[in-house]
């Protein structure tokens, strides 16, 4: 891990301390979370339904437009 900053603390005249700042977390290490249903703990899915009849459409039924 490379570091953010390097720089040093000077504690008196003569002497001085080399100090290095890291990132605390790395850019490819995120933290994700999943919704749940509260009472049995079933994970909550992501339904695509149609504002004009209401029925719930797969990915190939899908195609793009514009208005």
């Amino acid at each position: 891990m490379r570091s953010i900053w390097k720089g040093h603390i000077y504690v008196s005249c003569s002497s001085r301390i080399p100090v290095r700042i890291y990132n605390a977390v790395e850019a490819s290490e995120r933290i994700q979370f999943n919704q749940l249903h509260r009472e049995d703990f079933g994970p909550i899915g992501y339904d695509k339904r149609c504002k004009k009849c209401g029925q719930v459409v797969t990915n190939e039924e899908i195609t793009k437009g514009y208005q």
